[in-house]
């Protein structure tokens, strides 16, 4: 019994555990993304809650910084 209430209770909490980039764009938007591709002029990216939807593409300049799912962040994409 103890295990079942372990199992159910840690199962939900694993499912909100997602990796996830953060893109902090210059006029100070945040948008939790999954970086799909960094090119040398635009980055490409899934939105974290719509993962099955359409590739967005935002240009570097645009980009103040990124902080990777490894909490790794890189100042300036530019």
């Amino acid at each position: 019994m103890k295990y079942l209430f372990l199992f159910m209770f840690l199962l939900p909490l694993s499912l909100l555990c997602k990796a996830q980039d953060t893109i902090v764009k210059r006029n100070g938007e945040k948008v939790t993304v999954k970086l799909m591709e960094v090119n040398p002029n635009d980055v490409r990216y899934k939105r974290l809650d719509y993962l099955e939807g359409p590739l967005f593409t935002v240009q570097k300049q645009d980009i103040k910084f990124i902080v990777y799912a490894n909490g790794i962040d890189r100042k300036s994409v530019v």
